[in-house]
């Protein structure tokens, strides 16, 4: 298989980015194009440099419906600073057919030699560039050669540069531009700097259509749930605004968190698998999760919402997703959304009126009541725990018995 690896911050990704993936794969007859967005560049500081799972995420969007392409947390996952040759070695264990092919700009490609153990790296793949403005031909032959001479291969792809600078969409985001074409991003890439804040951009300026939002809920929940739902969202906001979190955000996911409650098991199960990054991840490789179909509509409508509706905002996300089993190292708006669901206007179990009054003054002595009565409606069921609800458990110095 061949296989061309195009590195960078991706800070943000755009359609120069996608352009030039587009006329390697042409070019080379490429087969899987891989977009790996960087952990932190050995070569530059990167002070405007968003963490990789939001980095990954626009990849992801950007390159949607694109044949052959995907994108690759290899080097996010990894941390530390992003080693090109250690992400080679990687990717040669995950494809052992695999021949790769580095795709450099003009300037990493007559530098690639001093890289990080550069003598190595050049016999790992092909090493492939473009002319850009200012480079001769002249000058990338003899820097292929050099690369041949070290045992390597080298390519020089001779096409017209693509000019668009992610430091000037930066800029114009900062200053207010908000047209995609303009800026050169995909729509949905925009969307979702808009929702998340980013590049100098203000998460409070976003509006949701929250009417199509309260129609949704709507439509796929039974009418119990539904109102349950709308007293989330009520209660959400609340806590929002007891706690100094974004009112507005919380209500939001109030109203989203129970969209997949009443689908059927495996439709809920086939959104779950199409969750993305680390939230897929730390669910996914959990063994007990499929065990416990009452907790998967959580994550499923996450994956959902991200889908259907457009919702990108992490914060979101997260709340919806973890809203049933918590997890560790839970933010203030997870706590708010989780604990709205447990105190909402209609819960009369047992607990509720302790628990709806600890929330309004203490959040954290709250949720460790609420978890203390999950423990034993789950022990009353035999119910099995997911690592994550255990996880938080500990947390709170909870003693979970035989479930340790």
């Amino acid at each position: 298989m061949k296989i061309g690896i195009l590195g960078g911050t991706f800070s943000p990704i755009h359609d120069g980015h996608l352009r030039l993936a587009k006329t390697y794969q042409q070019e080379l007859g490429l087969e899987k194009m891989l977009l790996i967005p960087t952990y932190q560049p050995p070569h530059k500081h990167t002070d405007h440099l968003p963490d990789g799972e939001h980095r990954c995420r626009m990849a992801e969007l950007a390159s949607e419906g694109l044949p052959g392409f995907e994108v690759s947390d290899i080097e996010i996952r990894r941390g530390g600073k992003s080693y090109t040759v250690d992400t080679l070695e990687e990717l040669r264990q995950l494809y052992p057919d695999g021949e790769f092919y580095l795709l450099t700009g003009s300037d990493m490609f007559c530098t690639v030699l001093d890289w990080h153990r550069g003598a190595e790296l050049v016999k790992l793949a092909e090493i492939c560039t473009m002319e850009r403005g200012g480079d001769t031909a002249e000058m990338l032959e003899a820097q292929a050669e050099r690369i041949r001479a070290a045992g390597g291969k080298a390519r020089i792809i001779h096409k017209e540069p693509f000019d668009c600078s992610s430091t000037e969409i930066r800029e114009r985001i900062a200053a207010g531009c908000r047209d995609s074409r303009e800026l050169g991003l995909d729509p949905k890439v925009l969307s979702y700097i808009l929702q998340n804040g980013l590049y100098g951009s203000d998460v409070r300026d976003w509006v949701y259509d929250e009417e199509k939002f309260v129609e949704t809920a709507r439509r796929l929940e039974k009418p119990k749930r539904f109102q349950h739902s709308m007293n989330v969202a009520d209660r959400a906001e609340e806590l929002a605004g007891i706690y100094g979190e974004n009112p507005y955000l919380c209500r939001i996911a109030g109203i989203l968190h129970d969209v997949c409650k009443n689908l059927p098991e495996e439709e809920q199960f086939s959104l779950v698998k199409r969750l993305r990054g680390p939230i897929k991840n730390d669910i996914m490789n959990d063994n007990s999760f499929g065990l416990v179909p009452p907790i998967w509509h959580g994550p499923a409508a996450a994956a959902y919402i991200w889908e259907t509706l457009g919702v990108y905002n992490r914060e979101i996300l997260y709340g919806v997703a973890y809203h049933t089993t918590g997890r560790t190292g839970m933010s203030l708006f997870e706590k708010i959304v989780y604990i709205a669901d447990l105190t909402s206007a209609e819960r009369d179990y047992p607990d509720a009126l302790e628990v709806r009054e600890l929330a309004d003054r203490d959040l954290d002595a709250a949720l460790r009541c609420s978890l203390e009565f999950t423990l034993k409606k789950m022990r009353a069921n035999a119910t099995p725990m997911t690592r994550d609800t255990l996880e938080i458990m500990r947390e709170y110095g909870i003693d979970c018995g035989e479930y340790c």
